[in-house]
């Protein structure tokens, strides 16, 4: 019987010995695999090692991530936060270094599993430089970690600010104010305020900018008195952020300030006004403006945010008005016809100035007749033809003295020039003082000024070509006119008039649809998504591929926006544009607005995670407008975000949803640095009050 004893006893000494070795060429096996080329097999091999995994095959795991792709890297941190070797602690650490915010996250994620009093230092650093998912993975964690790394992270923003509000440089010190104002506290109005009268002016410009960010009530005194010193670059500073602070007092102070303000200054009141109307007690100011600015520009822009309140003086036709052509431009697209007005603006296109002799077709081909149309035909071949021998003589003067001058022969470079413009140049005149004279422009570029030839002015070709079509005349035949020019504004402007002219252009657009000129392809593009003409989102989306300039992206974009919801090619072309880094994301992320769906969400938070590209605010925006489940998992997920902006404005909708499962969240953001993001949190905090699992995860 002992004897039999003995013998189980060996053979399960012997059994356990084959499994210990059978397991141990296992895990040798798994060791090697996890220098195998191959992704999948090295995130095998990880899982397979991760349970238990002592310091040596702690160590051996984090190795795999050395030269390995985003999802090996990804798989290590996983595996590590399941080990029990105390030096998984600085493995992890270590990979919160990793240029993959997904990486961090899950680094992150694992590090706030683990006891250990040295993880919150890393965390706490994570939070500070992590990425949305890095931030999103602690945020998870919830409890002390949370509310530490929060406090911790507005700490360090503070002791950093106050180190550049000392810097001697006054850039540094001036941007460091800016900063300051968003932590929106009783002590950075303080030192914004005792700052607002530094001797530099671009410090106080600095801390009025920040002032404006504040969100306080008692920047407005501040900021009116900064206002009312005329002071430069501090008084532009603090109109503009009386208009960021958008009170009814911050409104008054503006208005006050308009009534006494510069051409220069009072511009800038206007731009503090934003696009919306003016206050109406700002009315009577803006009016004034808008007749007697000597900056055209000014005018223009006072006369288009009060057009509606301005509406009597808009259309009166004085004599002697400093702002004829801004006020012609906007009654034209105000559509205040006017007489007297379309009387003045018909004695306006003979006048010399090109800009008030455009201003007056674009109001004539609003208010005026049928019979106007003739005039502004003939206004336009005149320009044209302005324009075509302005253009060879200065061609001839200037290109016949060079080459004379280098005792070379330019008659045939002046036969070229002549038949780019269809006409006779004439054989090279002869070297004169004006030839000379003109060699030395540069120079002396007053005087030969007075010799140049008068050029027809491109946008008064556009505008007359463009009204007359309006008022009935051949649009098509305008089109073909104006191709007889390579200028790109032109034929911009022949993309309209063959629009208007329906099939009967269609000639002109298919000329213009190969037209080498990237600023006209998109030109011809955007029309044809307008009119809905064949395959007109296939060339679009074309385009896209081949233009870079991010204005004639924006163009595409918004105009793939107005026909994506029927068109699957332009859906796909906005989504995938939205989740790259491209430099007119905002817009193609602004296009989404119109959408809905699986792939927009991913879109929109491919674009959140991209902290370093533009459009995050249009997207949290469009996801704050939807209520779905989807869009408010999502909102909570970028309430950590590591722009405040967006934190803000997702705090806010969730506060909206009552979405309390955000709840223990905002409770740690009430320590956040920036005030709007305080201010957010503490209002879904509040909306979750007594609420059931408002308090926990």
């Amino acid at each position: 019987m002992a004897r039999s004893h003995r013998l189980v006893a060996a053979a399960c000494v012997l059994l356990a010995l084959a499994c210990r070795d059978k397991a141990d060429s296992e895990r040798r096996r798994a060791l090697n695999r996890l220098r195998d080329v191959r992704s999948a097999q090295r995130i095998a091999a990880i899982r397979e090692l991760a349970p238990g995994a002592d310091r040596e095959t702690a160590s051996a795991i984090a190795r795999a991530a050395e030269d390995a792709p985003a999802d090996v890297r990804r798989e290590v941190a996983i595996a590590l936060g399941k080990s029990a070797a105390p030096e998984a602690v600085d493995l992890l650490g270590a990979l919160l270094r990793d240029p993959s915010d997904r990486t961090r996250a899950a680094a992150a994620e694992a590090l706030a599993s683990k006891p250990a009093e040295k993880t919150k230092g890393y965390i706490f650093s994570a939070w500070e430089l992590g990425g949305p998912a890095t931030r999103a993975a602690i945020a998870r964690s919830g409890g002390a970690l949370l509310q530490g790394a929060v406090e911790a992270e507005t700490r360090a923003r503070t002791a950093a600010l106050r180190r550049r509000l000392d810097d001697k440089r006054v850039p540094v010190r001036s941007a460091a104010l800016r900063e300051l104002g968003t932590a929106g506290t009783a002590e950075a109005v303080a030192e914004l305020s005792a700052r607002l009268v530094d001797d530099n002016p671009a410090v106080a410009a600095g801390a009025a900018q920040g002032l404006g960010d504040s969100g306080s009530a008692e920047a407005v005194a501040l900021l009116a008195r900064a206002l009312a010193s005329g002071r430069p670059l501090v008084a532009p500073a603090a109109a503009l952020a009386l208009g960021r602070l958008a009170t009814p007092e911050a409104a008054q102070a503006l208005v006050t300030a308009l009534a006494t303000a510069s051409d220069g200054l009072a511009g800038v009141i206007l731009e503090a006004f934003g696009p919306t109307p003016p206050p109406e007690p700002a009315l009577p100011a803006v009016c004034r403006l808008a007749r007697e600015a000597f900056d055209p520009g000014i005018a223009l822009r006072a006369w288009r945010l009060a057009a509606k309140g301005c509406v009597p003086q808009l259309v009166v036709a004085a004599s002697d008005d400093r702002s004829l052509a801004a006020r012609l431009l906007v009654a034209a697209d105000a559509g205040a016809r006017s007489e007297p007005l379309l009387a003045r603006a018909r004695e306006a296109l003979d006048d010399p100035d090109a800009r008030a002799a455009a201003a007056a077709a674009a109001y004539v081909a609003v208010a005026g007749a049928k019979a106007d149309a003739d005039r502004l035909q003939a206004l336009m071949t005149r320009e044209f033809e302005s324009l075509i021998s302005g253009r060879l003589e200065l061609a001839r003067r200037t290109h016949a003295s060079r080459l004379a001058i280098a005792d070379r022969d330019p008659g045939e470079h002046l036969r070229r020039m002549g038949e780019q413009f269809g006409v006779d140049a004439g054989p090279p005149p002869p070297l004169s003082p004006l030839d000379k004279l003109l060699l030395r422009r540069r120079a002396d570029p007053e005087r030969v000024e007075a010799f140049e030839p008068r050029l027809g002015s491109i946008d008064l070709i556009a505008t007359a070509a463009t009204g007359a079509a309006k008022l009935g005349a051949d649009a098509a035949a305008l089109a073909a006119r104006l191709l007889d020019d390579d200028d790109t504004r032109l034929r911009q402007a022949a993309v309209v008039l063959a629009s208007m002219a329906g099939e009967a252009g269609e000639p002109v657009r298919r000329q213009l649809r190969s037209d080498e000129e990237p600023a006209v392809a998109v030109a011809v593009a955007v029309q044809d998504l307008a009119d809905g003409a064949p395959q007109a989102v296939e060339r679009a989306v074309g385009l896209l591929q081949r233009t870079g300039e991010p204005a004639q992206r924006q163009d595409l974009f918004a105009a793939l926006g107005r026909t994506a919801e029927t068109a699957q090619s332009a859906r796909a072309a906005l989504t995938m544009a939205a989740m790259r880094s491209d430099p007119a994301a905002a817009e193609a992320v602004g296009a989404l607005a119109r959408l809905d769906g699986p792939d927009v969400l991913a879109a929109l938070r491919a674009r959140l995670e991209d902290v370093h590209a533009m459009g995050a605010a249009e997207a949290v925006a469009i996801l704050a407008a939807r209520e779905s489940p989807e869009s408010t998992s999502l909102l909570a997920w970028v309430a950590t975000h590591p722009k405040g902006a967006v934190r803000a404005t997702a705090l806010r909708a969730l506060a909206t949803r009552k979405a309390c499962g955000s709840a223990p969240t905002a409770a740690a953001l009430r320590s956040d640095f920036e005030g709007t993001v305080r201010v957010a949190a503490q209002g879904l905090v509040e909306a979750c009050a007594g609420a059931p699992g408002a308090g926990s995860r």
